[in-house]
């Protein structure tokens, strides 16, 4: 947002708040040249040959992390001195505040990235009881203004049905299927991924704040979301 201030008893003020779509959203501008999202395989008894087991996000690779509602908005304050002619742009990133039930903790707020669809095709000869889900960062020291996007997003949200999770950086989370996967068969498991951004993390502090530089650095931020399985002992 922009205010103005005047250094004598009238000050005036006015406030523009332009939301912007910065965590790249969709998978393809995700990636870049690179993919975010990964399936991977872990077997526990080292039995399986490959192919046995696969993990699949269903669609196209353009539709996962495609929620095109804003994900991180910046607010940008704006103070002219009159009498030294100087300015001063504050600049400071905030979540979508996304509905969730979840507890997110003070001065916190989610933002949906979008839904994926994963499929899990079972030919072992074993069943296969859950699924693994990995979230993180693929850097995260990328710099935004003064801070980096770790300073910004606190962590990842997964819901699967009503239940939501909190993962950190890097951390995983196994949840359940609602029955075991016999072998030959295949099923689809659906989740909600949002990021949980700090609110109020200011990024800039000076005369010469540069927007479109933060919003090109988050525009290069990558997303890792993989999904595994293992047979049961």
């Amino acid at each position: 947002m922009d205010s103005f201030k005047e250094t004598d008893a009238n000050a005036s003020k006015k406030k523009i708040a332009v939301p912007l779509v910065v965590l790249m959203l969709c998978a393809v501008a995700v990636v870049g040249a690179g993919y975010a999202y990964t399936a991977s395989l872990t077997v526990n008894d080292n039995t399986l040959t490959g192919g046995k087991i696969s993990v699949d996000v269903d669609g196209e690779i353009s539709d996962f992390l495609a929620d095109t509602n804003a994900d991180v908005i910046f607010t940008q304050d704006k103070i002219y001195d009159k009498d030294g002619g100087t300015s001063l742009a504050v600049v400071k990133a905030y979540g979508a505040g996304d509905s969730v039930t979840a507890t997110l903790g003070s001065g916190k707020s989610a933002s949906l990235l979008g839904t994926a669809s994963v499929t899990i095709t079972n030919h072992s000869g074993k069943s296969v009881s859950a699924v693994t889900v990995t979230a993180s960062l693929a850097d995260s020291l990328v710099v935004i203004g003064t801070k980096t996007i770790g300073d910004i997003l606190a962590s990842f949200l997964l819901k699967n049905g009503s239940e939501y999770t909190e993962l950190s950086n890097g951390g995983e989370v196994t949840i359940d299927l609602a029955s075991p996967l016999a072998s030959g068969s295949s099923t689809t498991v659906s989740f909600d991924l949002y990021a949980v951004v700090i609110d109020g993390v200011e990024v800039a502090n000076g005369a010469d704040a540069d927007v479109n530089a933060m919003i090109a650095a988050l525009a290069g931020v990558k997303l890792n979301f993989v999904f595994s399985v293992e047979t049961a002992a």
